[in-house]
């Protein structure tokens, strides 16, 4: 599965900022990406909004254009940055003492 081929994870923070299904050009890009140098992609899905909806239509649009080229899909991304935290993590608390000196 892993193979030679390049692997280009889309998403990271800026996919807890979806709020709508990117447009078709973005896949059909990521389609011609794949096709010209055999890239294969993990797409990153929202959570932090818990609409999995969204994630869903996104996992169904990105299968309809890249097929294949997928290698599997991230749900979330980075939850110590949402504005609603989970599990009381504190970065400042947790890191900071380590900066201020």
């Amino acid at each position: 599965m892993l193979g030679p081929s390049p692997i280009l994870r889309v998403g990271g923070r800026s996919q807890e900022l979806l709020r709508a299904v990117p447009p078709a050009r973005v896949f059909e890009s990521l389609r011609d990406l794949a096709r010209s140098v055999n890239m294969r992609f993990i797409i990153g899905l929202p959570l932090e909004e818990n609409d999995t909806e969204l994630a869903r239509q996104i996992m169904d649009e990105a299968r309809r254009h890249l097929g294949e080229a997928i290698v599997g899909f991230g749900l979330g991304n980075e939850p110590d940055m949402w504005d609603r935290r989970v599990g009381g993590f504190n970065s400042k608390g947790e890191w900071g003492s380590g900066f201020s000196k």
